[in-house]
């Protein structure tokens, strides 16, 4: 017996291409934490950790190294993570796996659905140094300094795109997923 349906079509999840597999600059790290898909991300010490750097805008840089992908093969083809009831659900990479990160093309990224999500310009990012709220999730929630809080923008190497399909949805397993897209184009990255 079927319990939920979707209400809404899901146009896509965290770490999923907007696009196509091909259009994106991919490179790998293994995981110093627990890592889900659609996160910004930062390399420390040869590791990736979700985005948790105290910095402030462009002092993200080096260390931001892109957005975590979803690896079907490497996720062993469980469903990306949500908020709500996981009724499917990926946990994340381990500590260890090797994470897909993408570092230029379009990508879903997660979201808390703050804000207005812009057409072409710069997005803000959750960037917890404590771990108490948000590390890595995308939003235009207005910049914070509150310590465990810290919020601030990504700059031109990270834009959001694509408006109108950002938002919260229902999906099958009666979860809801807040995604949007990003256009990513980090420094140093080959094309």
């Amino acid at each position: 017996m079927q319990l939920a349906y979707t209400r809404d079509l899901v146009p896509g999840v965290p770490g999923m291409p907007y696009q196509d597999w091909n259009s994106l600059t991919i490179v790998s790290y293994p995981a110093g934490a627990v890592i889900q898909p659609g996160v910004a991300v930062e390399l420390v010490s040869g590791l990736l950790y979700p985005l948790k750097d105290a910095g402030t805008t462009t002092t993200f840089l080096p260390k931001m190294v892109g957005v975590a992908m979803f690896d079907p093969v490497g996720g062993e083809n469980s469903y990306p993570p949500a908020t709500g009831t996981n009724v499917v659900s990926f946990a994340g990479y381990a500590v260890g796996q090797m994470v897909p990160v993408a570092r230029k093309g379009q990508v879903w990224v997660q979201t808390d659905a703050g804000g207005t999500w812009p057409e072409f310009a710069a997005v803000n990012v959750w960037h917890s140094s404590d771990g108490t709220h948000n590390q890595g999730v995308f939003t235009m929630t207005a910049p914070s300094a509150t310590a465990g809080a810290e919020i601030d923008a990504l700059g031109a190497g990270v834009l959001g795109v694509h408006p109108a399909k950002a938002g919260t949805y229902t999906d099958g397993f009666n979860q809801s997923i807040k995604v949007a897209v990003v256009e990513l184009n980090l420094p140093g990255t080959v094309v």
